[in-house]
């Protein structure tokens, strides 16, 4: 109800589009430690139904069109958020906020990666709340996305207060804030 314009769908997403095995295990459920013929995914548990899975980018060509634009996109798959940012063409798509539940801390290779992927797109990481970190693609601030502006950081909000909470509850005020830092110091940039 809140949302008139959004679309819920019921879909397994994978990196490459299959029949998978899928293992419902409450809180985690996720696929299970093969793929239905040869392929090995990330999730492990016990075994369960099988569905057929679809690409990302298969799914939001099909409701966006070619080139999709997702102001914030939420990454919570249980452990196969990599395979399916390496999934994604990113010269056909553009997303301004992603959220990922970063499960594999014990694997710091998967992290490195991850971090990587993201800032070769030209995301930047700005907080972690629990277990998601939040990444905010980097618009007009530099030519390129290796190339980091030192006169850029994020500063606490001063308004927060020593005590602001630092969960969900404040991400809409949070982006706000962010968004008149970063234009801030872009005219600041502009015009010095």
């Amino acid at each position: 109800r809140s949302r008139p314009n959004s679309t819920c769908l019921h879909e397994c997403v994978a990196r490459k589009p299959g029949p998978y095995q899928f293992a419902s295990d409450g809180l985690n459920s996720g696929f299970s430690m093969h793929k239905t013929g040869d392929e090995s995914v990330k999730f492990g548990g016990a075994e369960g139904e099988t569905r057929f899975c679809r690409t990302l980018p298969d799914i939001l060509s099909e409701h966006l069109g070619e080139r999709p634009h997702i102001d914030y996109l939420s990454l919570d798959l249980e452990g196969a958020e990599l395979d399916i940012l390496e999934s994604l063409d990113w010269s056909r798509i553009t997303i301004d906020v992603i959220s990922i539940e970063i499960h594999e801390w014990d694997h710091p290779a998967s992290v490195n990666r991850l971090t990587t992927l993201l800032d070769r797109q030209g995301f930047r990481f700005f907080e972690r709340l629990g277990v998601d970190d939040i990444w905010i693609r980097q618009r007009g601030l530099t030519g390129h996305p290796a190339c980091a502006n030192p006169g850029l950081f994020f500063a606490e909000d001063p308004d927060a207060g020593a005590g602001a909470r630092r969960d969900w509850s404040r991400l809409r005020e949070t982006l706000r804030w962010l968004l008149g830092e970063l234009e801030a110091k872009l005219r600041d940039g502009l015009d010095g």
